[in-house]
């Protein structure tokens, strides 16, 4: 069992329960490969056993690397819309049926800004997808540009 887990950006620190604080790991890019190895071996491992344990670290460890190392940036609402778009395989021609075609084309070439009235056609549509686990956030439509 661990006791302490420490985040800091240049790694991630884990200091195990009766160590003295002196001992710590820190993953770096090559040691993030190798816990990627022993996390799919582990894979499945019940809860509460020794190899459960050592994956919920690994696992823990790697995340705060990747998070750390490649953050995911929240996409602008135009980005988040052109995404749900291909994903859903919808066209321009089919933005513009839901907002208009002038509208559809200043809007996805970022020289308008979303207004409240398409934000709720897009809410609406995407509410439909949502429940097919395929929608847009409406959070992500009103985020600033």
């Amino acid at each position: 069992m661990y006791a302490t887990m420490r985040y800091f950006p240049s790694g991630v620190t884990f200091i195990p329960a009766g160590e003295p604080e002196t001992a710590s790991f820190v993953i770096a890019f090559s040691e993030q490969l190798a816990f990627i190895r022993k996390i799919e071996m582990l894979w499945g491992a019940a809860e509460g056993t020794d190899e459960g344990d050592k994956l919920d670290v690994l696992v823990t460890l790697v995340e705060a690397y990747e998070r750390d190392r490649w953050p995911i940036e929240p996409l602008d609402p135009v980005s988040a819309i052109e995404t749900a778009m291909t994903m859903n395989g919808y066209s321009r021609a089919d933005f513009a049926a839901l907002v208009g075609q002038s509208r559809a084309t200043e809007v996805l070439g970022r020289k308008r800004a979303l207004t409240l009235p398409m934000i709720r056609k897009i809410a609406r549509l995407a509410c439909a997808r949502a429940r097919l686990g395929t929608g847009i956030s409406t959070a992500r439509l009103i985020a600033n540009e």
